[in-house]
Parts: C-alpha cells; structure tokens; sequence
C-alpha cells in the first residue's frame, strides 16, 4: 500500500477559562468558555465552534493547553531500522514499512519497541506509546505509554483521493487509523475514551464523526458517538469481529459507507 509522507498532524485544543451562563437554555454556571473562543454547555449541549483556526498555534503562554505539560524525547537510538518482530506486525495489519516511517513511526533496537510519537503544536513529544516486541515485556503489556496526548489530537490525514469530506473515523489504535487514513481522515484515541474537550476541537473542521472501536468496546463506541451528537455533529458507530486494521481496504471502504 503507498502512503505519502504526512504523519499525524495536531489540534490545538483551547484551555479552559471559566464558567458562563448559556445563551440557549439560560443556565448560570454551565456554559464553559475555552481561550480559543469556542464553548459547550454540559446542561442543553450548545456549542459555540471556536474563533481561533484549530491548525494555529495560540500565542499566549498563559492560555496555551500545552503549559505544564511533560515533554520527552525518543530514544537515542530510534530509527527507521524496524525490527523483524515489528515488520512482521506491521505486514500483519496491512500497513508497509515505507508506510509506516512516512507516518512517524520508529523503532528503537534497544528496547526491541515500535514507537509511535505524538507532538504537541509547538513540535514538543508529549506522548509516546511504544509496542513491545521483547517477550518478557510483551507477555506483561504488549503496550507501553508515557505521558498524554490530551493537548493535541494526533490526526492523520487521508493518504490520496478523499471521498469523506468533513469526515473523521476514531479508532482505538494508531495502526487501525493509519489504514482508514489511505481513504479517510482518522485519528487514535489511544483507548476508548475521548473527552468532550476534544470533540469540541474536532467540531471545528469535522462534520461527521464515524467511531470504529474493537468489537469489545461497543458500549464506549456509543458513548463517544453519543457525545458528538450532543455537540451538534453527526456520529455513527461501526461495529465489527475484527478491529478496522484487520480488513483489506475494499472491505474498510464497504464498512465506512454502509454498503
């Protein structure tokens, strides 16, 4: 599969400011305002999209929902060297190697790991979670996380001809989003939660939100996709045996348009 090179590119998500009455149901203490100029109510669910271009970085420090966030680097021997056991899971999951590297991916001999890097607006590593191929590590996690994507939202972005316009499919995994991604817009969550602060960051540039979870996680799917609805956007859920990583790319195709 070719894949140009584009890795995930990053949200900037508005901080937090304070509390306002909404302009909608009236509530005194419910609508909260972001340094971005968008809000959301959590008591009728109005949503205000922000002012402030998703894809700019926000200039005040003090504002920034970057401050106070741990940054990392990667391991000094991180390379586009990928070790057998990573070569053989990335052909498993459909993805080349080519691919992969074009998508930010390295991986790390010493710690026998496939990392999978994601950056802040300012270009900072703020989280990396690493896939372990060492046995003893693997049999204990086959993951391992450090620090938190919560201040950017690591999108990648449709690899040729986009046919989803203003549409993003959410996937648990950073390999199953790499695949969607050679037709859609998708983006990791990294788990199966994602907060309402980022939905409100996504409303700005996404109108339909498709949520492709592992067939275990139905009931965070809904949720996710219940939470766009409630902020205006329009959201379905896919629900499949296999996660999205495991079908070829007609068969994504099918599952994304419901035919």
């Amino acid at each position: 599969m070719m894949c140009r090179k584009n890795p995930t590119r990053s949200i900037k998500i508005g901080n937090f400011i304070r509390h306002e009455p909404c302009s909608r149901c009236g509530s005194r203490d419910n609508f909260a305002r972001y340094s971005d100029g968008g809000g959301f109510c959590f008591g009728c669910g109005w949503t205000e999209r922000n002012t402030t271009s998703p894809w700019v970085t926000e200039h005040t420090r003090s504002e920034s929902a970057d401050e106070g966030a741990e940054v990392y680097t990667m391991p000094e021997d991180s390379s586009t060297s990928f070790g057998d056991g990573a070569c053989q899971y990335l052909s498993k999951s459909g993805v080349s190697v080519q691919c992969a590297i074009e998508r930010g991916l390295r991986y790390s001999n010493s710690t026998e790991q496939l990392l999978f890097p994601y950056y802040n607006s300012e270009g900072k590593l703020t989280c990396l979670q690493a896939r372990n191929f060492n046995k003893s590590k693997s049999e204990r996690a086959k993951y391992f996380n450090k620090g938190s994507p919560s201040s950017v939202l690591p999108i990648y972005s449709v690899n040729g001809p986009n046919s989803f316009l203003k549409t993003l499919v959410i996937t648990e995994d950073a390999l199953s989003a790499i695949r969607i991604a050679s037709q859609c817009d998708a983006m990791p969550a990294l788990g199966t939660y994602v907060p309402v602060k980022k939905i409100v960051a996504l409303a700005a540039s996404y109108e339909f939100i498709i949520v492709w979870l592992d067939h275990d996680k139905w009931r965070e799917a809904r949720e996710i996709a219940d939470n766009c609805k409630w902020l205006g956007l329009s959201a379905k859920t896919v629900f499949t045996e296999l996660d999205p990583k495991a079908y070829t790319d007609e068969q994504i195709n099918k599952y994304l348009t419901g035919s």
